[in-house]
């Protein structure tokens, strides 16, 4: 199963305000762990939370091209994680949850109010009676309802075996529990409507709600599993007990060397790209591109003079469009540096999609250079991630492949790979699925 799963990626895009930040996973991880859970609480709940945090990236979020955001929509997330939390990541380095061959969906809430809700289907959640007194009371003025569930008649309320608000009605109108929660919190505070495990009672102005619990009840109640910790379950364990249906599987990114200085595979997949070093990589590759107009070549900086060899891609775009693009799946120079030059020339003149570059462009332009890791067999094209995976289409004796995030889509990226070599979708090809590692600088104008 292993090989059927698709590899972590080496960098999560974490949406924040209006613009997209690229984060290392593991500092994703660890601040996940840190907004979440309390420092100081028994590691083995921090770890499960670790766990359920790493998955998540490996899924990806909903907002444009799989970002994640450090809100509660996804999972919160802050900068300052303690040392708690970077051990709760450490430890569990590489670990998420499986659900069959597919990436599980890592639900957690706050406290379940005594009972976890029933999801998936044909799962009835599971009793935990250190939730049972978080109790909570709330009054819903009319004017609040008329604003979401809009009627004269009564408010009518039903419940899921497990006591959660699956839908509420009033006159013709019916609304999810949940989105009844989101829809009121939006407008009045998100504690407005703490959870889903409610009832309520009409007033004469309104509704008095009388509630337990704290969040949706779905999957890993972080108050319980704190409760579990503390009487000596491990983070396997406590997901079990929460999440029966998902497995914890290690990935083939956490099973590479974890030094890739030194290791066989490609710098790609060992671990995400430090920032000092994603720095020098780019003001190489804009130092080399600048160099070929004016006759010369920059001197190889320090810390890229003894790295080994690896794939290449050099990209340059403009408001997220690409100018042109140049690289390499596989090495053909002696070191890392010395493919970074070759293909940071080749890309100012050898795309033929696009006219030459300028010296002027290579300034102004934004700069991407990207560091493939080895194709893996894709058995699947469903399988395939585009936001983080790239494609590798091998028919009819010609190889072409597709960086990450030049499609939306799998069956994009498939039909992106057949319209570059000229492939009819009718001529059987072989599939491969690769991952990058990045580096971007912005243009100065």
């Amino acid at each position: 199963m292993m090989a059927d799963l698709p590899p972590l990626p080496a960098v999560i895009r974490l949406s924040r305000g209006q613009g997209v930040t690229r984060l290392p996973l593991e500092a994703w991880v660890s601040g996940v762990v840190a907004a979440e859970t309390p420092a100081g609480s028994p590691q083995a709940g921090r770890e499960a939370q670790a766990v359920l945090a790493r998955t998540l990236a490996w899924r990806g979020g909903d907002h444009p091209e799989g970002s994640l955001c450090g809100t509660t929509h996804c999972m919160a997330w802050t900068a300052a994680s303690d040392p708690g939390a970077r051990a709760a990541a450490e430890r569990t380095r590489g670990w998420v949850l499986a659900a069959g061959n597919k990436v599980a969906f890592p639900a957690c809430h706050a406290s379940c109010g005594g009972h976890t809700a029933g999801w998936p289907a044909g799962f009835a959640g599971v009793s935990d009676p250190a939730c049972l007194h978080d109790r909570w009371v709330r009054f819903w003025p009319r004017t609040w309802l008329d604003e979401v569930l809009p009627g004269p008649a009564t408010l009518r309320v039903l419940h899921t075996p497990d006591g959660r608000v699956y839908q509420m009605r009033r006159g013709a109108a019916w609304r999810d529990g949940e989105v009844f929660g989101v829809l009121v919190g939006r407008r009045h505070g998100w504690h407005a409507v703490p959870s889903t495990a409610f009832e309520v009672r009409p007033r004469a102005d309104g509704w008095l709600a009388t509630g337990s619990g704290r969040g949706h009840g779905k999957g890993m109640c972080q108050r319980g599993a704190e409760r579990l910790a503390r009487q000596g379950r491990s983070w396997q364990e406590i997901l079990r007990h929460y999440m029966p249906w998902a497995r914890p599987v290690r990935t083939a990114v956490a099973l590479a060397a974890a030094g890739w200085l030194g290791c066989s595979v490609s710098p790609a997949v060992a671990q995400p790209m430090p920032e000092k070093l994603a720095v020098s990589i780019t003001t190489y590759a804009r130092a080399v591109a600048l160099g070929h107009f004016l006759g010369n070549r920059p001197a190889v900086p320090a810390d890229l003079a003894h790295l080994p060899p690896g794939g290449v891609f050099v990209t340059w775009s403009k408001a997220g469009r690409t100018r042109a693009c140049w690289g390499r799946l596989e090495a053909d120079q002696p070191g890392l540096a010395a493919q970074i030059a070759q293909e940071a020339v080749r890309s100012l003149d050898h795309d033929p999609r696009t006219p030459p570059l300028s010296s002027l462009e290579v300034r102004a332009l934004d700069l991407l250079v990207s560091l493939p890791d080895r194709p893996r067999p894709l058995p699947r094209l469903s399988w395939l991630m585009p936001t983080r995976q790239g494609l590798l289409l091998e028919a009819a004796g010609r190889k072409v492949l597709v960086l990450p995030g030049e499609a939306a889509s799998p069956s994009g990226m498939l039909l992106r790979c057949r319209d570059k070599a000229g492939i009819s979708r009718r001529v059987p090809a072989r599939l491969w699925s690769f991952t990058t590692r990045t580096a971007w600088s912005g243009g100065r104008g």
